[in-house]
């Protein structure tokens, strides 16, 4: 059974009020008290992060053939992510057991390993972005859609990608995230105050390079200077199972980033 997500973010409020010094939140600075050490390497392609536990002794190793260097908002997230796996107490379990668990960021695992996966990623999100404290940082910025989660992402040393997944899935706005290529959707996020709107439906996403784009802009963010399109569009243009008489009752502004390996798009629907 998956550990609940509150639970996780309560363990983490417990953990940075023991361990931790100052915001940004320093995944090192943690591992340094706990005596756990953090190793820094080139390992090929296998994993991102790994977590062992070797004569009575936890490591973290942080391979930087496929992570830049330490403090860059992956090799962070990474070393709370092996973090997770050590204050999860079923995890470090299995570690003491002499099982091996490694952050690969592939798909390809057991459905027992998915879930082991899945609570430490939540982990480090929750270390890194605590639940209270995000909120209350979304409210001081005072900013929406992606020009709050360009603000979250410098404040707390992550990347786009974690921030954003953290914005729609701690509800901040009725909002939509939506990674994708021109080959096809990678992932979507839908938060519960826009699943209500629409009347808890579901939304599943297709993939329209064709959709209709009203009002659209290029604007540069200026606290980071990342580039991203604006514009306006139905609910339909990105909806194929919501009926589409209802669904063009509902217009979205939509915020895409492009990247070299995929796009990421946040739909925050207008009311």
């Amino acid at each position: 059974m998956e550990i609940p997500s509150e639970e996780i973010d309560e363990l983490a409020e417990r953990i940075i009020s023991k361990y931790s010094t100052q915001y940004p939140i320093d995944p090192y600075e943690i591992a340094e008290k706990l005596g756990i050490e953090v190793i820094e390497g080139k390992f090929g392609k296998y994993f991102r992060g790994l977590i062992k536990y070797l004569n009575c002794r936890f490591y973290i190793l942080l391979n930087f053939d496929l992570l830049k260097k330490a403090h860059y908002a992956l090799a962070r997230y990474t070393c709370s992510h092996e973090l997770g796996h050590f204050f999860l107490k079923k995890h470090r379990n299995r570690l003491k057991l002499g099982q091996s668990i490694a952050f690969s960021g592939s798909s390809l695992k057991s459905f027992e390993k998915k879930i082991l996966e899945s609570e430490a990623q939540q982990f480090a999100a929750s270390l890194l972005m605590p639940k209270n404290h995000f909120k209350t940082s979304y409210i001081e910025f005072g900013k929406q859609g992606f020009e709050a989660i360009f603000a979250l992402k410098s404040y707390y040393n992550v990347s786009v990608t974690t921030a954003l997944i953290r914005f729609v899935r701690l509800d901040l706005e009725p909002t939509v995230s939506i990674t994708w290529t021109e080959q096809g959707i990678l992932n979507k996020g839908v938060s519960n105050s826009f699943a209500s709107i629409i009347g808890n439906n579901g939304l599943s996403i297709k993939l329209n390079l064709q959709r209709p784009l009203l009002e659209e802009k290029i604007k540069v963010d200026k606290l980071t200077k990342i580039e991203y399109h604006q514009s306006i569009t139905p609910l339909s243009s990105w909806s194929y199972n919501l009926p589409k008489e209802f669904a063009n009752e509902f217009f979205v502004i939509e915020e895409t980033m492009y990247t070299k390996y995929y796009n990421i798009t946040l739909l925050r629907i207008i009311t």
